[in-house]
């Protein structure tokens, strides 16, 4: 088969072994639960005994994005007056730079909402070039304890990290991720078939920006107009 499009994926912190394990595409994608569905229920009406095995629109959305999983255990305590401790597995990968908080000033402190304290970003070390736009979902299909902000990254030019951003609600004081549980869903702005590739030589993958705001250079056209 052709593919149009590739998905490049590496990281300074995890081999590509680990990364593997990281992105999974259909049908090692789909919820453990979807299996355990049964085709039927007891209803004998035809038109309402079908179940989720029969939903076109969650088959369609399975079958055309990747699940990111967490490659640590990742844990971060807070309370109202900000982040305390964060820790990301054992070892080198407890560096103490894979989570940082955007200060409220920036987006919660102008929102009408006494829902969330902050909004943390947690960064695994993924790094991400594709030459298609590719959006974030929040996991809401695979039942977690923790949301994703979802947004859009343009990765086309070159590697983009791929962090996580994760509003802490004020009704908590503590959230664990454990490896292997969902981080959030990719999603490609294409038609076209995508490629992965897990990158393992790094010396020639490191372009930066080199003013402080580069938002033009990333900024997409309309689509709906």
């Amino acid at each position: 088969m052709f593919f149009k499009h590739k998905l490049k994926i590496g990281s300074h912190l995890l081999d590509d072994r680990i990364l593997k394990n990281c992105f999974l595409q259909h049908p090692d994608n789909v919820p453990e639960y979807f299996k355990q569905i049964p085709s039927k229920t007891k209803w004998m009406s035809l038109r309402r005994n079908k179940t989720l095995r029969h939903c076109s629109g969650f088959i369609n959305y399975f079958r055309n994005l990747i699940v990111v999983k967490a490659p640590a255990d990742f844990e971060i305590l807070y309370d109202e007056k900000g982040v305390h401790e964060t820790w990301m597995g054992r070892g080198t990968l407890n560096d103490g730079r894979r989570f940082q908080t955007h200060d409220n000033a920036q987006f919660l402190k102008h929102v009408n909402q006494n829902k969330y304290a902050q909004i943390g970003k947690v960064m695994y070390d993924f790094h991400v070039q594709c030459s298609v736009p590719m959006t974030v979902h929040n996991p809401w299909w695979h039942f977690v304890d923790y949301e994703v902000l979802p947004g859009v990254i343009n990765a086309t030019s070159h590697f983009q990290p791929l962090n996580l951003f994760i509003p802490l609600p004020k009704d908590k004081k503590h959230i664990i991720i454990r490896k292997d549980q969902v981080l959030c869903y990719l999603s490609f702005q294409t038609e076209k078939n995508i490629k992965i590739e897990y990158v393992k030589d790094w010396d020639n993958f490191h372009e930066g920006d080199y003013l402080f705001s580069a938002l033009k250079k990333y900024i997409l056209p309309k689509k709906i107009k």
